[in-house]
């Protein structure tokens, strides 16, 4: 009998395999091994070009934050160098004739500019160095006082605030043991004391001459700052002092003793005497060894302090406008937000971190809503030295958190240069014109800022999404006493009106919306004046004038820290 075999059915477009065929038999499961290998190989392959492309990454990166370090340290040294310079340039410039260890530059450096004086030390660590007279001037703010003191020189009618212009500045860094004296170096012929109004501070009559004979110029004001309970006191210096070895009294009351402000680095050896007991002796090096930080050229003893370097915060994000340019967190043509700097005004409540969007996100808040900050916390610093950092003092002042100024702009006096060249000289003085039309000059001609200032923040959006701003006012009593850009001087700056264009690299000051108020245009609010002889007083009196209206409207404000203006 035939036996008849049935084909099995295939798919379409296959040939039925006869059950003789060697792969006839071989299950699904027998066909998924080679695909396993095909697979493992293949993520072999892919994990190796991961793991080579993670290496290629780190490598990038760390090079990349190489480059980033390297050129960091590249700028801090660049930032180094230029102080140095600047400090080099103004020595120079101001003590030309120095010899030995007279040399600003030196004392700055060495740090014998600081020891031995009570008021350079930083009123919120001890440990920093910083010079101050903020807390001398809050302490004689009063009424008609706007508590800035300025520096007035007879000879040229020229006048700058006290220590922070560039011809008493180096005073600071007189290497001195003042305690808490701070003195005046110059005769009462050269240079007078004075405020903004140009009310001389000192004791001295229409003659120059000290009327009471106590061998003190500054009687009345020292007993104004006994007053305030604060322990420092002004004396002149002069050469008449060094010849007569004169003494002042220790103000701490513990000590009832009279003290010589001697160098505190001397030009040549000091022999220790054993009557005193803070006279110091030893080779210069010696004593500088004593209180320096570091040993800057491996001799093995110590001879320069450690010098911060400072950097600009991003403020942007705070609502408010930081650097007076009229325009509060500022935004690039796409929309982007730009950096804001705050060199000006801040406030205690400290700064939002957040991401570009999340900066973004913030805009339609108010300035005056703590939801712009992380978990509601200020900025961790005592900044007006009272009871200490993020007090209530620093808090919320009429509902809105309190503005900081690191300058006592409000009320600030400054020269204008008329003919923009950087330098005061009898080219800058203000000329008139007589009933015959000849030209006559007066003096120098000088802008006086008005006692407030005006903030311009961030108040959210309107029902269209458009923002919306306000203004917020500060005055003389919101400046800091914190050394914000780390210069070693607290609230330090230069000043400077001048006329024509904006020039590159000052901060110049919107001038309408911060000294607009009271219905008038913030150049409406200037006050000019200039210095007239008054025979009766034996002194120069502020004459207030109307210049025309082109000098006005060309009038530039600046402000900026010390080593970037002319000197």
């Amino acid at each position: 009998m035939r036996t008849h075999y049935r084909s099995r059915q295939g798919k379409a477009g296959q040939i039925p395999l006869s059950p003789h065929h060697p792969y006839s038999g071989r299950t699904r499961n027998d066909q998924s091994g080679a695909a396993l290998i095909i697979a493992l190989a293949i993520l072999l392959v892919l994990l190796s070009l991961a793991i080579t492309f993670f290496l290629i990454v780190r490598f990038e990166t760390n090079i990349a934050r190489q480059s980033y370090d390297r050129a960091q340290a590249g700028h801090l040294l660049d930032a180094a160098l230029a102080q140095a310079q600047y400090r080099l340039n103004r020595d120079l410039e101001v003590h030309g004739d120095a010899l030995s260890l007279d040399h600003g530059w030196r004392s700055w450096f060495s740090g014998a500019a600081f020891e031995g004086k009570e008021w350079a030390r930083n009123s919120n660590n001890r440990a920093l160095l910083a010079f101050s007279i903020e807390s001398v001037e809050q302490a004689l703010r009063g009424p008609g006082d706007d508590g800035v003191l300025y520096a007035f020189f007879p000879e040229d009618r020229y006048m700058e605030p006290l220590f922070r212009g560039p011809r008493t500045e180096h005073w600071l860094h007189v290497p001195r043991q003042q305690r808490e004296w701070i003195l005046i170096f110059a005769a009462a012929s050269r240079v007078r004391l004075t405020n903004s109004r140009g009310v001389y501070l000192d004791d001295l009559d229409e003659n120059g001459l000290d009327p009471d004979g106590d061998g003190n110029d500054f009687t009345t004001l020292n007993e104004r700052l006994q007053d305030a309970g604060r322990p420092e006191r002004f004396a002149r210096w002069t050469k008449m002092d060094v010849q007569n070895k004169t003494t002042f009294p220790s103000v701490d009351l513990e000590v009832n003793q009279r003290f010589y402000p001697d160098f505190i680095t001397p030009a040549f050896f000091t022999p220790d005497d054993p009557t005193k007991d803070d006279d110091k002796f030893g080779l210069p090096e010696d004593i500088v060894n004593n209180f320096a930080d570091v040993d800057s050229d491996g001799d093995g003893m110590k001879d320069a302090v450690w010098m911060p370097l400072s950097r600009d915060i991003n403020h942007h994000g705070d609502g408010i406008d930081n650097d007076l340019d009229g325009n509060a967190d500022p935004l690039g043509p796409n929309g982007e937000s730009l950096f804001e700097a705050a060199p000006f005004v801040y406030h205690g409540w400290g700064l939002p971190e957040a991401d570009p969007q999340g900066l973004k996100e913030l805009r339609p808040i108010p300035w005056n809503l703590r939801e712009r900050l992380v978990d509601g916390r200020g900025d961790g610093l005592d900044n007006n030295n009272l009871v200490g950092p993020d007090d209530e003092t620093e808090g919320i002042r009429d509902d809105n958190p309190r503005l900081f100024l690191t300058v006592p702009l409000p009320g600030l006096v400054m020269q204008v240069d008329l003919n923009s060249d950087g330098v005061f000289d009898d080219l800058d003085h203000y000329q008139v014109e007589d009933a015959g039309g000849n030209p006559v000059y007066l003096s120098p001609l000088f802008v006086r800022l008005p006692d407030a200032l005006w903030v311009t923040v961030i108040t959210g959006e309107d029902n269209s999404g458009t923002e919306t701003y306000a203004r917020a006012a500060v005055t003389i009593e919101d400046v800091d006493v914190l050394d914000n850009d780390f210069d070693l001087t607290v609230n330090n700056f230069r000043s400077y009106a001048y006329l024509g264009e904006v020039k590159p690299g000052y901060h110049n000051i919107h001038v309408e919306s911060t000294f607009a108020q009271d219905g008038l245009s913030g150049r409406q609010n200037l006050q000019f004046f200039c210095l007239r002889w008054d025979e009766d007083q034996k002194r120069y009196v502020q004459e207030g004038i109307k210049p025309g209206a082109t000098l006005i409207d060309a009038l530039r404000v600046s402000c900026t820290p010390a080593a970037t203006l002319p000197m």
